[in-house]
């Protein structure tokens, strides 16, 4: 076990290097959730919408919402396009080959997205605090950052359920994107959506994004979670935890 522990470690520690050395992700895994977040509330945030009952301005709501957000760059979209990069290399097959257990890269691959993810959420926090006047709850925070990693596992799940479904890394960023970006809209992430038709509200609930923004917004408010939000959640994850162990691929087809 120790042994494992250590392979894990060393490949965490490869994966954040190439992070942080590679602008470009780390400006899509990190940095791209807050500039939506300062945009956002730099036009809209001293708007205020009901939450719940409560009355609170579109900044507090896009500090909640744009942690979501990042989580999903991070968690689901980065992810996924990583270990697409990654096979399309040959990485994976080369792994395969060798005594490395592979789930010790899975496992830092996870780690690493969901650390990230964690991050980028503080930062929106921060953010939040430092510039646009939003106070949240000190007491709220370690609910809205144990449901922000319960989504992060959850999104790492499906993003692993994915990779065995694109055909290779040129594919990669259109059908990720075409799979995140509709349903980050419908889901009220980027606004509320208080007036949307009840067909389209129920198909939003039943996919991941809508209960796991529900969950962040209330915790972030302090507000009871749904306990329907969170098993919707947990569903998602089974479901993407099954798929990937059938259909996961260790080489692309061209």
């Amino acid at each position: 076990m120790s042994r494992w522990i250590q392979i894990a470690f060393l490949h965490l520690r490869f994966i954040n290097l190439s992070f942080w050395r590679n602008p470009s992700a780390a400006f899509f895994g990190l940095f791209f959730p807050l500039m939506f977040l300062t945009i956002n509330s730099l036009l809209l945030g001293s708007n205020r919408i009901p939450i719940a009952g409560h009355e609170v301005t579109l900044s507090a709501f896009y500090v909640a919402s744009m942690s979501v957000f990042a989580v999903i760059m991070s968690c689901f979209t980065n992810l996924a396009t990583s270990i697409l990069f990654d096979r399309d290399q040959g990485r994976l097959k080369r792994l395969r080959g060798t005594p490395t257990p592979v789930s010790a890269y899975i496992t830092a691959r996870v780690v690493f997205a969901i650390c990230v993810g964690l991050l980028a959420s503080g930062l929106c926090v921060a953010i939040g605090t430092a510039f646009f006047g939003v106070r949240p709850d000190p007491m709220n925070l370690p609910l809205v950052f144990a449901v922000i990693a319960f989504g992060a596992a959850v999104l790492a799940a499906l993003a692993l359920a994915v990779v065995g479904a694109v055909p290779n890394a040129h594919a990669g960023p259109a059908i990720l994107n075409a799979l995140t970006f509709p349903i980050v809209f419908v889901s009220g992430v980027f606004y509320p959506l208080h007036g949307a038709p009840q067909w389209l509200n129920s198909l939003a609930a039943a996919l991941p994004v809508r209960p796991f923004a529900n969950s962040v917004v209330s915790a972030y408010f302090g507000l009871p979670i749904s306990q329907h939000d969170l098993l919707v959640l947990l569903a998602w994850g089974v479901a993407g935890s099954l798929i990937a162990a059938r259909s996961f691929r260790w080489q692309p087809v061209r």
